[in-house]
């Protein structure tokens, strides 16, 4: 087992657990942070959970400038340490519903906690401090957020450090709740076959660029590929690793490809072009990834132009997620369907 560092998008994360403490790149935006505070002009919401800003209906979008407030409130998620002043809303569903909550906008490096129906310290409802999706880096988003008809829900918008604080874009709106599913292997689907990885584990099966030699799954293409797999969190020597599973496609033509994941654990998916990183070199980057909340259906297309791509999957952090944790992976569209190439031969051919 060798040492490869992957990137979601901007964030790094490694593919070995990383020392606790601030990342380099948190401190570079701190910094940048402290020169672009602007003054308080009191656009904000409410102080405090007790004088929060009802927010009457959805969609709902406001901004703000949080230079005037105080801190009142900090979670860890991941990183704790907020001495930034914050602001509260909150809102009360009339039915029950999902929403994203998303920061992405914001001028600073933001956090964002959600508590239901009380102060709940260290118990947060939800909360983000980066995600990887958003426009600028370490921006905060929640996706998918359940909430229940009749409870209220505090929306605690905050920095991440006592520098990181200004002109904020708060904006929620009501999405589609994610599928509920469970991890459970489906009639004629491809076994991955990795065994069950165990502690001081060495992937020599299909750890990708985490492998010495990278080695990978490689996959024929079919219009719909369905894979039993299994990952898993484990201890080698002093460090903890994650079971990362890398599969490899070769299309012959652009492809609209689709991927849709079941896990019961939080899991990271997503494309990587093989091109940009020959023999493995270099910090590598998922684009684009998602992430997915367990026993939920979670999906992510994308545009592959010919060329060979891996799709990878994984735990999306280090967390107690033991060896042989399940996830169903689907990839659709690697190649045409026989109703598909029919029509478009048909389409084709009126154009001769």
């Amino acid at each position: 087992m060798r040492f490869v560092t992957i990137a979601l998008a901007i964030l790094l994360v490694a593919a070995v657990a990383a020392a606790a403490g601030v990342p380099a790149s948190k401190v570079f935006e701190e910094k940048k942070a402290v020169e672009s505070n602007a003054p308080g002009d009191g656009r904000e919401g409410g102080e405090t959970i007790a004088t929060a800003w009802v927010i009457p209906s959805l969609p709902f979008n406001d901004t703000g400038d949080t230079s005037d407030n105080i801190d009142d409130y900090d979670e860890v998620c991941p990183y704790s340490g907020s001495t930034a002043p914050d602001v509260v809303y909150q809102f009360t569903p009339a039915t029950d519903m999902c929403v994203d909550i998303n920061l992405c906008m914001s001028s600073y490096d933001t956090k964002v906690y959600v508590y239901e129906n009380m102060y709940t310290p260290g118990a947060p409802y939800a909360c983000n401090d980066d995600h990887d999706n958003c426009y600028y880096i370490f921006r905060s988003w929640i996706e998918g957020l359940f909430m229940a008809a009749g409870n209220t829900y505090y929306i605690v918008v905050d920095g991440y450090s006592g520098y990181d604080y200004g002109v904020y874009d708060f904006q929620m709106y009501e999405v589609m709740c994610p599928t509920p599913c469970e991890p459970l292997c489906p009639a004629g689907a491809m076994l991955e076959g990795e065994p069950t990885c165990y502690t001081d584990y060495d992937d020599v099966y299909n750890g990708g660029c985490n492998s010495e030699p990278p080695i990978f799954q490689t996959l024929a293409t079919a219009p719909l590929i369905t894979i039993c797999g299994e990952s898993g969190v484990f201890d080698y020597g002093t460090s903890s690793y994650r079971d990362t599973d890398w599969y490899e496609i070769m299309l012959t033509e652009d492809r609209q490809v689709t991927l849709r994941i079941c896990s019961d654990f939080p899991a990271v998916f997503g494309f990587i072009d093989s091109s940009l990183y020959p023999g493995c070199t270099g910090t590598i980057y998922i684009e684009p990834y998602a992430l997915s909340t367990p026993y939920f259906t979670k999906e992510l297309s994308h545009f592959v132009t010919a060329g060979t791509w891996w799709i990878f999957v994984s735990t999306a952090d280090f967390g107690d997620y033991p060896c042989g944790s399940q996830y169903v992976l689907e990839i659709e569209g690697t190649a045409y369907s026989p109703v598909q190439e029919s029509s478009w031969t048909t389409i084709k051919a009126m154009y001769k």
